[in-house]
């Protein structure tokens, strides 16, 4: 199968994300980084998450270090509300309105947290678990935009920094077309924390849910 490429200047100064397809066993030299600064690469298969680095160009490497993390959070509710936060900061970094919540769509997230964590996934659809739009197209409408994050974690602090330093994430968290945003945790014996993150937009209006007679 075939794999990808990312990768985004600094967030201060603004967001930017290329893609590259690479078909499988290819090679390609990524070059033509002319301004100084932090590039992040990151390499998917089939969705999932290879390897995820940095490039420095003409500036020094910064210390080893993470995220600062004062609290690690020990319930699904506590870690909902910790990577809100880091949601919300990402927004407020690139200049973009922050989200609200939409409770309505969180029965068909916590769904689809429930049927990875079953199946031991993680995909945003599979033949195994419908994709949270799926499963909300009946009851729904007018029906909203999805985009969505699939992530998991031994903690929360481990996918909050996924969430930072993914350019793929990044792209995601900055979608423009936003208002609102969803995140459900599910504690999974394997995998540690499985985070399902649904922004939706609503180009047709609020979406209410229909009642089946």
């Amino acid at each position: 199968g075939g794999g990808g490429a990312g990768w985004g200047a600094g967030v201060g100064a603004g967001l930017r994300v290329e893609e590259r397809v690479l078909a499988a066993g290819s090679r390609q030299l990524i070059g033509g980084w002319e301004e100084p600064g932090e590039y992040r690469i990151e390499v998917l298969l089939r969705e999932n998450v290879e390897f995820l680095f940095s490039v420095f160009v003409d500036v020094p490497l910064p210390p080893v270090g993470s995220l600062p993390m004062p609290v690690i959070p020990e319930t699904p509710e506590e870690a909902e509300a910790a990577l809100r936060g880091t949601l919300q900061e990402v927004r407020r970094s690139l200049r973009l309105p922050t989200l609200r919540a939409f409770p309505l769509i969180r029965q068909y997230m916590e769904a689809q947290a429930a049927c990875l964590d079953r199946y031991d996934l993680l995909a945003h659809r599979s033949p195994e678990c419908p994709s949270v739009p799926d499963r909300s197209h009946e009851r729904l409408y007018p029906h909203p935009r999805h985009w969505e994050i699939v992530a998991s974690g031994e903690n929360v602090a481990e996918i909050r920094e996924l969430l930072w330093y993914s350019p793929a994430h990044m792209q995601t968290l900055a979608c423009v077309e936003c208002t609102a945003a969803e995140i459900v945790v599910r504690a999974a014996p394997e995998e540690g924390l499985i985070a399902v993150i649904e922004l939706l937009g609503f180009p047709h209006g609020e979406a209410r849910e229909v009642r089946k007679e």
